[in-house]
């Protein structure tokens, strides 16, 4: 009877929080539905809502469950007896262990690897694209892509300091549309050190040079990418973390037949995680960007403003919903943008191999601005032009576990999303369009050093005019080697 009646409890609790969570997004629906946005956007682009978060919460939780459940397993026990034993027969033989062969038999017999100094890897990958040039139905142009790449990486680091530097370099090249090869090599410096027992801090600088065919210039198209990004944690309690991310960007052509294309962004986001229970908390954060290009028109400032709730909704299963605002200013112009999403999310350990994974999000935002038109002020006339956008997308997805090394993924979805256009408050222009993406893919480790993946995915848009519809299949297969 009390297995029964925990059974009922728990199917109720997921029925009533599934019914939250898809009430959330209605009810915003129903009250937003003139939603509204710059420019028509895939419904992901606009998602805040970060799937990988959501798994990495639901994954700790397991973690934690299969560790209470085996802490005190035959296995470690009998291997902490070897210990004990090994430690024996050492006294019994006169000889005498030190501290750190203790700890280096105790890696052996528990199975610690040691961090290796230098890996190198090599990578490649091909993806055939039925429908390359976004066409209607019978007028695709078909094209495969190549991708091959290597790295080498070195951890300089320490016990207490983990500093690795990686070199990169990878060439593209296609078969139809050979205009669209091109090459890049980069390295990234990447260094991570707890301070005070309570500060975490990483940073992590990235430079990467890129050639790329041009029809424009005789020679190929040079740009510079360098990014910089510095990450602090301070766990000030038991339940209240504080986080302040900085980072900047900045991408040059020094060519002069592309330097208006250069520009660089800079971004200031602190942030925070409120404990309410050992498995639920809420997230809370700022951001502000400044974006600038040679082109001043571009000029941007922009304000985020971020809260979320991570929780345990039973014992196998975890819940997200985030709420985001975001406000973008032109320094240049007289264009603004505003824009509001809301994404839920829900993980499912359906089985120790399947886990279940559902994701709604909705997005709208408003742009308004206004140009001038005549040369003096008594004929100037004032135009005011509104652009909305509304953006909805749910994805179902199921990641299945055969083997050890083998993991199968099917995700399946659709989108929806919608502009309008207003011209001193008269309708202008409308579009709407639907997609309905689906992709099956696997994942198998061969050894420890070589992995093989392949996937296929299917995608169907359709829209208002004929010239929104298309069809494409494409197909993408991997292997990566690291040593």
């Amino acid at each position: 009877m009390l297995k029964d009646d925990f059974r009922l409890r728990r199917s109720f609790a997921e029925r009533v929080t599934v019914s939250l969570l898809l009430g959330i997004y209605v009810i915003t629906a129903v009250l937003a539905p003139e939603a509204k946005a710059v420019v028509e956007e895939n419904a992901e682009q606009l998602n805040p809502f970060k799937q990988a978060d959501l798994e990495e919460f639901q994954g700790k939780i397991v973690q934690e469950e299969e560790q209470a459940q085996t802490a005190e397993s035959a296995e470690t026990l009998a291997k902490m007896k070897s210990l004990d034993q090994a430690k024996a027969q050492a006294v019994q033989q006169g000889d005498t262990l030190t501290k750190a062969e203790i700890e280096e038999l105790r890696k052996k017999l528990i199975g610690i690897k040691k961090k290796d100094r230098f890996r190198f890897g090599l990578d490649g990958d091909h993806t055939y694209n039925s429908n390359n040039n976004g066409a209607t139905p019978h007028h695709e142009k078909d094209d495969s892509q190549f991708n091959a790449g290597g790295n080498v990486q070195y951890n300089f680091g320490g016990k207490k300091t983990d500093l690795g530097l990686e070199l990169r370099g990878t060439k593209n090249w296609n078969i139809i549309n050979s205009t669209n090869d091109s090459w890049q090599g980069e390295e990234r410096l990447r260094s991570r050190r707890r301070f005070f027992k309570k500060m975490n801090t990483s940073a992590n600088s990235r430079i990467a040079r890129n050639s790329a065919k041009t029809l424009e210039i005789e020679s190929n198209k040079i740009r510079w990418d360098a990014a910089n990004q510095m990450s602090t944690n301070y766990a000030f309690s038991k339940k209240l973390a504080l986080n302040l991310d900085l980072s900047s960007q900045k991408r040059m052509f020094l060519q002069e037949a592309f330097d208006q294309d250069s520009g660089w962004q800079a971004g200031y986001n602190p942030s925070g995680f409120w404990n309410l229970t050992p498995k639920s908390r809420i997230s809370f954060g700022y951001g502000f960007s400044v974006s600038r290009n040679r082109l001043k028109a571009g000029d941007t400032n922009s304000h985020d403003f971020k809260i979320g709730y991570f929780g345990q909704v039973t014992r196998k299963s975890s819940a997200s919903v985030d709420l985001s605002y975001s406000r973008q200013i032109s320094q240049k112009t007289t264009s603004t943008t505003g824009s509001v999403t809301l994404g839920s999310g829900y993980v499912w350990q359906t089985t120790p191999k399947v886990q279940t994974s559902v994701q709604v999000t909705r997005g709208f935002s408003n742009t308004t601005s206004e140009s001038v038109t005549g040369d003096t002020s008594d004929t100037a006339v004032v135009t005011k032009t509104d652009n909305y956008a509304v953006n909805d997308n749910a994805a179902l997805s199921f990641n299945y576990r055969m083997l050890t090394k083998l993991t199968w993924t099917l995700t399946g979805g659709a989108s929806h999303s919608s502009t309008k256009t207003f011209i001193d408050s008269q309708k202008d222009a409308q579009t709407r369009i639907f997609t309905f993406p689906a992709t099956l893919g696997f994942s198998l480790v061969l050894t420890n050093w070589l992995t093989l993946g392949f996937r296929y995915s299917f995608s169907y848009k359709t829209g208002d005019s004929n010239a929104d519809e298309s069809r494409v299949h494409s197909w993408n297969s991997t292997a990566s080697i690291s040593f």
